[in-house]
């Protein structure tokens, strides 16, 4: 889980039997993460860096991005891309929210879906047919997708 924050998907993942690898460059996250893991009676990996520096010892099987890349100014989407590309093994799987503002401007930045295809281009991703809306408690919505990595070619 890039961008993991205070983690409330890293618990339920975690909870859920998942082997959860949980990311974020504030070390107050990590540490509130880290009390709730223990208040729950569960674990994860918890790892404090920046999703742009970030490289795993092994590729994961699935990544959950939900507020990392909507976090990150527009000019970072194309290297955090890149990463994602890499950390994931050729077949797995990334469970994507984007974040649907509407607005021009951010935290969070609008994740237009058809920006999203671009990013997360067909060269690398394989795309399904159709997203799903999951409504945010903020009044914004989100764009719920589950992209498939391709194989290794186009991966640096």
């Amino acid at each position: 889980v890039p961008g993991c924050g205070r983690g409330h998907e890293v618990v339920e993942l975690a909870l859920a039997g998942f082997e959860v690898t949980a990311l974020d460059f504030a070390p107050a996250a990590i540490s509130a993460l880290s009390s709730q893991l223990v208040d729950r009676g569960t674990a994860a990996t918890l790892i404090q860096d920046s999703v742009l520096n970030y490289k795993p010892r092994n590729p994961f099987d699935a990544i959950y991005e939900q507020t990392c890349l909507c976090a990150l100014g527009p000019e970072h989407w194309t290297a955090y891309e890149s990463q994602l590309a890499r950390w994931i093994k050729p077949g797995g799987t990334l469970f994507a929210l984007f974040m649907q503002t509407e607005k021009p401007d951010g935290p969070p930045f609008h994740c237009d879906i058809q920006k999203m295809k671009t990013v997360f281009g067909a060269s690398r991703w394989e795309w399904p047919s159709q997203t799903r809306r999951i409504d945010h408690p903020s009044g914004m919505y989100e764009l719920a997708v589950t992209i498939q990595r391709k194989s290794q070619e186009g991966i640096q």
